[in-house]
């Protein structure tokens, strides 16, 4: 009996929990720092990332909650990790509760913006909305029905036969919000804040889904769960339904449909929508449909694109980071076409000797850098540690013994790039949010850290420039090329820009690199004698590289996907491509926190957040057993208690406890 309503309640609370942690980190030392409305708690090594984090969560505390009409109950407790080279964040709103990794994560389904004031913003915002939403007090979670049956017994030592039927339905459950709005409403923040906004790339993935006649439904964008770029386009997609929501209707609009939901017995998102603009869902949904529609048709009528380009792999979602090999002869890349989640991708080379696509290794990240034409060094997620942390190391194989060696242990190396002329590797390494550039030799038995950035700044690629290196970075929003000095580590601006600036390569004065400044992403082109955007195209064109001869190899996004694409030759089109769109051309001011807040730190205390219910009514071997499960979590997951009771007329007493 207790082994079967553990699993029942185990799936009752699953959406409660945090990721599945197998290594609680018992080598980290914990501290706090306390503002006015919040606690974070960081472990050794963040604390840069914790005192951004709280100056950032102050400064949207009060436009949120003002939105919203919504205090949380008690300050909100934010943990800020670095245990992992993983990058999210998630907001646990029962729990009051932020969990943050602080490595930024790279996007490439949206613009870039400054990590801890992007991701503070977003989730602080699902605390607020979420939690107005909610239809009881917080540690009453919801009900469920439940039901078991049971097989025919076999044996007459034997009570109940092995169940075969086990059914757990919610039917009030807590929080009753649809995913397009939740995550809309926290990409949307408020028109006071903008830390993030709608940018060119989310701009590319709906003109995408759009002209091609792939829109989801009101009711699919209602869920997660969905292969290939699926769950961001709810991302997407919500963020666009929502911005139109408060410019037809006004912010306030959205604290009512809210607020409608939080409601005992309203489970209609068509209903809330319905009780606070006049319209329901379907027709609020039907009209945004149109006007997108009507706006992008009318929008691509502007661009001409030359189809100077030959797509050479368009199977899978992914494909990008194209590298020449020595000879110029194959192209490395990444690609995902042998999975159905957006992201998880392999190494392949594509030769035009034959045309063939050969995979090389399985769960490779970042670009790979060819040192001759039969060896060639990437970056993968590395077994745990043993205190069970996964970090990115640099790894290298050879073509013609098929054998893959580790190269490093632990120094979190990705998108390296062999110095030929040096015969060094650089890297990038990300720790406490800031990133700084590795230099060492081929098998690392010796390196250097060669910048100390300590600013947040991200970098995310870097190309060799002389005697120099180049790189694309965001200080705040969007990315800028800066040139750093490869003796002494100083960094200096290159080109700096309104519009985003990335995917530099160069080689023999010859520069390329992708950048939005026409609405869209194209590639630029500049060297001596010449200078222009090479594309125009109607999805976008990205990471592009250059070979000796002149040929060009790029990721272009079109019908749902990046494609692998080849440029043998090209012209220059002019200075100026794309849609000309003043919306995406405007980049909000953001106050860049560089002031770290100055509060005591003091030894973090174990805290508990809950402790949370959830009754049940259980109908088991035909009679009524009413119950509840509880339970109850420490805020840094280091232990959790759970439990549950059940009880019949037949005086049938079901309990078990779990610490």
């Amino acid at each position: 009996m207790m082994k079967r309503n553990l699993l029942l309640f185990i799936y009752a609370i699953s959406f409660l929990s945090a990721q599945l942690q197998w290594y609680n980190h018992p080598e980290l030392e914990w501290r706090t720092i306390e503002s006015e409305h919040f606690k974070v708690h960081y472990h050794q090594g963040t604390e840069r990332s914790a005192r951004e984090a709280i100056e950032v969560a102050e400064l949207v505390y009060k436009p949120i909650t003002d939105l919203y009409e919504f205090i949380p109950h008690s300050k909100t407790e934010i943990i800020i990790k670095d245990v992992d080279d993983y990058s999210n964040g998630g907001a646990y709103f029962f729990e009051n509760m932020i969990e943050i990794w602080s490595k930024p994560l790279d996007y490439d389904l949206r613009g870039s913006h400054r990590w801890m004031q992007d991701v503070i913003s977003h989730e602080f915002t699902h605390i607020v909305q979420i939690g107005k939403s909610m239809k009881y007090k917080r540690n009453l979670l919801g009900t469920y029905i439940q039901k078991l049956d049971y097989e025919d017994e076999k044996r007459e030592d034997v009570l109940y036969g092995y169940p075969n039927q086990i059914i757990s339905y919610p039917i009030m459950p807590g929080v009753v919000l649809p995913m397009w709005l939740a995550e809309g409403t926290a990409q949307y923040m408020t028109n006071k804040i903008h830390f993030d906004y709608w940018d060119s790339v989310r701009d590319m993935l709906l003109r995408d889904r759009v002209l091609n006649n792939k829109m989801y439904s009101f009711k699919q964008m209602g869920s997660f769960e969905k292969c290939g770029l699926g769950n961001e386009l709810v991302y997407n997609m919500g963020y666009s339904l929502v911005e139109y929501i408060a410019y037809n209707y006004g912010e306030s609009a959205l604290k009512d449909i809210t607020s409608s939901l939080s409601k005992p017995f309203n489970f209609s998102i068509n209903r809330a929508v319905k009780e606070s603009i006049g319209i329901s869902g379907e027709v609020l949904y039907s009209n945004w449909k149109s006007g997108l529609i009507d706006h992008y048709n009318n929008q691509i009528q502007e661009i001409n694109d030359l189809k100077n380009y030959t797509i050479l792999e368009s199977d899978g979602i992914t494909n990008i980071n194209p590298r020449w090999s020595p000879s110029e002869d194959k192209i490395a890349y990444l690609s995902d076409k042998e999975h159905d989640k957006y992201g998880k991708t392999d190494l392949f080379y594509y030769s035009f000797k034959d045309s063939a696509h050969t995979k090389i290794m399985a769960g490779v990240k970042s670009i790979p850098t060819w040192v001759s034409d039969s060896l060639i060094i990437y970056t993968k997620v590395s077994k745990p540690d043993k205190n069970g942390s996964k970090f990115y190391d640099l790894y290298q194989y050879d073509l013609i013994t098929e054998e893959e060696d580790q190269v490093t242990e632990g120094l979190r190396l990705f998108s390296p790039v062999y110095d030929r002329e040096n015969n060094q590797i650089v890297a990038l390494n990300t720790y406490d949010g800031s990133t700084n550039i590795v230099v060492g030799n081929l098998d690392f038995s010796e390196y250097k850290v060669l910048t100390s950035f300590d600013n947040g700044m991200q970098i995310f690629s870097i190309t060799l420039m002389n005697e120099d290196y180049l790189i694309d970075a965001v200080k705040n929003h969007e990315r800028n090329l800066y040139v750093v000095n490869s003796q002494t580590g100083k960094i200096s601006d290159y080109m700096q820009a309104t519009y985003d600036i990335r995917d530099p390569e160069y080689l023999d004065n010859k520069l390329i690199y992708s950048d939005d400044k026409g609405g869209i992403y194209n590639l630029y082109y500049k060297d001596e004698s010449k200078e222009g955007y090479i594309t125009n195209v109607i999805g976008g064109a990205f990471k592009p590289d250059i070979a000796e001869d002149g040929r060009i190899v790029f990721s272009i996004f079109q019908d749902g996907g990046y494609k692998l694409a080849y440029l043998e030759s090209f012209d220059i089109i002019g200075d100026t491509v794309g849609i000309n769109s003043e919306k995406l051309n405007l980049r909000p001011e953001s106050v860049l926190a560089d002031k770290q807040f100055e509060g005591e730190s003091i030894k973090y205390e174990e805290k508990m957040t809950g402790p949370f219910f959830v009754p049940k009514l259980m109908i088991d071997y035909g009679t009524v057993k009413p119950g509840l499960y509880f339970f109850d979590n420490e805020a840094l997951r280091k232990l959790t208690v759970l439990g549950g009771i059940g009880y019949n007329s037949r005086k049938d007493l079901d309990f078990f406890l779990l610490f």
